[in-house]
């Protein structure tokens, strides 16, 4: 198949294309979610969901880190200010420390 086959086709039929794999994808989707709703324990649930919480705090809290140590260096080098990027990381690092907590604290 080469590029050709491609164009041949009709927008019709190229609209068709886009909609079945979407429908396809749309049914992986429920799958999946049916998968973790009816197969996978509620407290395995909690478990993977703290876990993610986890390694999003961390992770960012070190992307925050090393953003805001370059922007310093930046500043000390004339420049210009620019810590929205480490702001913005801190932000999300204390989002996932209090979905963390309210995964670990209610029942």
């Amino acid at each position: 198949m080469s590029s050709s086959s491609a164009q041949e086709t009709s927008p019709d039929e190229q609209w068709l294309m886009r909609l079945r794999i979407a429908t396809e994808l749309l049914g992986l989707a429920y799958t999946i979610y049916v998968i973790w709703i009816l197969l996978v324990p509620e407290h395995q649930r909690r478990l993977m969901l703290m876990r993610l919480m986890g390694l999003i705090r961390n992770s960012a809290g070190k992307a925050a880190f090393r953003t805001a140590h370059q922007a310093m260096g930046l500043e000390i080098r004339g420049h210009g200010t620019n810590y929205e990027l480490p702001y913005r990381l801190s932000l999300v690092r204390e989002w996932a420390r209090r979905e963390y907590d309210k995964l670990r604290y209610t029942a």
